[in-house]
C-alpha cells in the first residue's frame, strides 16, 4: 500500500503477492491475454518479475527515484511508465486533510510540472520511448486538500508538457473533504 504511514513491503513479498494474480490473467487466455496490465512498485525487481509474468507497465509512485534501476528495465523491456510526484515515502506522509502544517510549495503545480518534466526527461534520456510515459501529479501524495484541488484545477499547466496525465482521485481523504464531508476516511 502507498497509503499514509503503510508499512514498507520487501521486493520478495511484492512479488509472491502479484505474481499468482499476473499468471492467472494472463492464463485465461482471450480478451485477457492481451489487456494492459500495470503494477505499481518502486522496485525494479518487483517489476521485472511482473513483466516476465504479463506486466506491460510500471507505475512507480516515487518517479525512479527510489530505485532508479526501474527507468532503464522500463526502457529495456519497451513497457509504458508511470511517473508519480510525491513529496515523501508513505510511511513520513499524512492523510491530505490531517496535515498539522500543510506542506510548504510556492507553486504546487509549478513544482510538481517541474518535477515531472524532469523524470520525464531523465527516463527518455535513458531509452524511454516519449510514448510510453505518463505522469501522475500524485493527488493525496504529500499535498493539503487545498493544493489537491489546486492541482486538478490547473491540470491543463501539466497537459502542456506534452505526456497523458493520470490522476488518481479514488480513495483519498480530500474527496470527501471536497465533498464537504467531516469524517473523510477513504473508506467512506
Amino acid at each position: 500500500s502507498t497509503r499514509p504511514g503503510a508499512a514498507r513491503i520487501p521486493a520478495d513479498e511484492q512479488i509472491l503477492r502479484i505474481l499468482p494474480v499476473l499468471r492467472a490473467i494472463r492464463a485465461q487466455g482471450g480478451a485477457l491475454a492481451g489487456i494492459p496490465i500495470s503494477v505499481d512498485t518502486t522496485l525494479a525487481p518487483v517489476a521485472a518479475a511482473a513483466i516476465e509474468a504479463g506486466a506491460s507497465i510500471i507505475n512507480d509512485v516515487s518517479a525512479g527515484m527510489e530505485d532508479p534501476d526501474i527507468i532503464d528495465l522500463a526502457a529495456r523491456h519497451r513497457t509504458g511508465l508511470v511517473l508519480m510526484h510525491r513529496l515523501r515515502p508513505p510511511g513520513a506522509d499524512s492523510y491530505s486533510d490531517r496535515y498539522s502544517t500543510p506542506p510548504v510549495y510556492g507553486d504546487v503545480v509549478a513544482t510538481v510540472r517541474d518535477f515531472l518534466a524532469a523524470r520525464a526527461a531523465h527516463a527518455e534520456s535513458r531509452g524511454v520511448d516519449r510514448a510510453s510515459i505518463i505522469l501522475d501529479p500524485g493527488l493525496g501524495f504529500g499535498k493539503s486538500v487545498e493544493q489537491n484541488l489546486e492541482l486538478i484545477r490547473r491540470t491543463g499547466e501539466l497537459t502542456s508538457l506534452g505526456y497523458p496525465i493520470l490522476s488518481g482521485i479514488s480513495r483519498k481523504s480530500f474527496t470527501g473533504r471536497a465533498a464537504g464531508m467531516e469524517n473523510s476516511a477513504p473508506a467512506d
